[in-house]
């Protein structure tokens, strides 16, 4: 993988005022601290990517790892820290190199280069692996929001990644499509319960993620489609939109398994699964689900 040499300018970070006053108004709170109130995970570490540290786990070449074996490595949703993947990283740490990580400005990790756009963390995570010596072949997978910056990376580095699985992840038209499908108030609705995550963030990079939201979506529509690799999207089922009424969660539902059909489709060759009962975070609460999505995609059985 070939390092990039150009960096990109920092801007001035959001001040703990306006971070303080976010988390205030979600969460009635008068401070709203950068770091997590618990101490950091004993078995992680610390890595320089070029002006500030990145907070990551690393579980090593395993004994029983077998020759050309891909590195796994794992991409949280939004404002979500490394801890997220603790049961998933127990099942696989055995048999595989995993790595998983905050992202600049979320959990244990310093403020990151700004702005917070996709091909930023992009960028990021490629430093990381180069400075910790992962290299590859790589399988992502990646929650939610991360979804959008696992897209970004491989089309950044086309030939390093040999597999990838999607959780739940967002797609880049969800919200337009909403207002166009949707009935107005219906769509608002759903728009509504999404802005409600901008006060909810906690720390500066979550944030600088977010309010740049548009621009990373307007980066991965602009190279939508991924190289020939097997994908697997693991979605949830459509108890999320229960609050409707009949005729709209209808509507919604529809519109959420087109989407995950699309998303599903950004490789010619991609698996579709809908996970009931256990809501968006899968990871943690059907781990197994997600482990055998990644043990498929990285043996390419079913594809």
């Amino acid at each position: 993988m070939t390092s990039k040499t150009e960096r990109r300018y920092r801007c001035r970070p959001v001040t703990a005022l306006a971070a303080a006053a976010a988390c205030a108004l979600a969460l009635g709170l008068m401070a709203c601290p950068d770091k997590p109130l618990k101490p950091a995970p004993k078995d992680g570490r610390y890595v320089d990517v070029g002006g500030y540290s990145v907070f990551y786990r690393d579980s090593g070449e395993p004994a029983a790892k077998q020759d050309g074996s891909p590195t796994i490595v794992l991409l949280s949703g939004l404002n979500d820290n490394l801890k997220v993947w603790d049961k998933v990283y127990a099942r696989l740490e055995d048999r595989y190199r995993v790595i998983a990580y905050d992202r600049g400005g979320v959990g244990w990790s310093d403020e990151g280069m700004n702005p917070r756009t996709g091909s930023v963390v992009s960028d990021e995570l490629a430093e990381l692996l180069w400075a910790i010596d992962a290299e590859p072949p790589y399988v992502l997978c990646a929650h939610s929001f991360g979804g959008q910056f696992a897209r970004l990376f491989i089309r950044d580095f086309p030939a390093d990644v040999v597999g990838l699985v999607l959780i739940d992840t967002t797609h880049e038209d969800q919200y337009d499509r909403q207002a166009l499908l949707l009935e107005p108030r219906t769509a608002q609705r759903l728009m509504n319960i999404s802005m409600l995550v901008e006060d909810a963030l906690a720390s500066t990079g979550a944030i600088g993620e977010w309010v740049n939201r548009n621009n990373t979506f307007a980066e991965t529509r602009a190279s939508r489609y991924l190289p020939d690799i097997p994908l697997y999207f693991l979605g949830q089922d459509y108890l999320q939109f229960s609050f409707l009424p009949d005729d709209q969660r209808t509507a919604a539902s529809e519109l959420e398994l087109n989407l995950y059909q699309d998303m599903a489709e950004l490789t010619p060759r991609g698996i579709l699964e809908v996970v009931p009962g256990v809501g968006h975070d899968i990871h943690e609460k059907a781990p197994d689900k997600v482990v055998e999505a990644i043990e498929a995609v990285v043996t390419g059985e079913g594809f």
